[in-house]
């Protein structure tokens, strides 16, 4: 829900808002001003990037098999 509704009202390129990793210089991270260092960053972040035009991409990850086999 929130990677569709980032990808609405933002038109962001990303796949999953949720399922971020952050890799660039501290000096444009701190440039962004965020607010928040708690769950709320993961959508703040890149919705804050995209709005400086900075470089924002998707890369597939590959998750092993759960060693229950189900989410718990």
């Amino acid at each position: 829900m929130f990677t569709f509704l980032g990808k609405i009202l933002f038109n962001l390129p990303i796949t999953d808002i949720l399922y971020t990793y952050v890799l660039g210089k501290t000096k444009n991270l701190n440039s962004i001003n965020l607010k928040h260092n708690d769950f709320k960053f993961c959508v703040e972040f890149p919705v804050k990037a995209f709005k400086k035009k900075m470089k924002i991409s998707s890369y597939q990850s590959y998750e092993r098999s759960r060693i229950a086999g189900k989410k718990k």
